[in-house]
């Protein structure tokens, strides 16, 4: 697990203070305990960037932090 994410070759976030990335047209936010930080960058690259050990994609624009996830509820699909 890395301890330093760095984004567009300039940007460093500590990857334990991100707790989610949200996708938002041809930007991506990263969304962590101090700050929000928009990057033009899909949210697929950023995620690729990370381990999947520390994130988790739950939705098309959407992307948590496993250490910031405390209880998970799985319900089946109603049709």
């Amino acid at each position: 697990m890395s301890n330093v994410f760095v984004i567009n070759n300039y940007i460093q976030v500590i990857v334990n203070d991100i707790l989610f990335i949200e996708a938002a047209g041809n930007y991506t936010k990263v969304i962590t305990k101090n700050e929000a930080i928009t990057v033009r960058q899909k949210i697929s690259d950023l995620i690729h960037l990370l381990s999947s050990e520390d994130i988790l994609q739950v939705h098309k624009s959407f992307a948590v932090a496993t250490t910031s996830v405390s209880y998970t509820h799985l319900r089946a699909h109603e049709t």
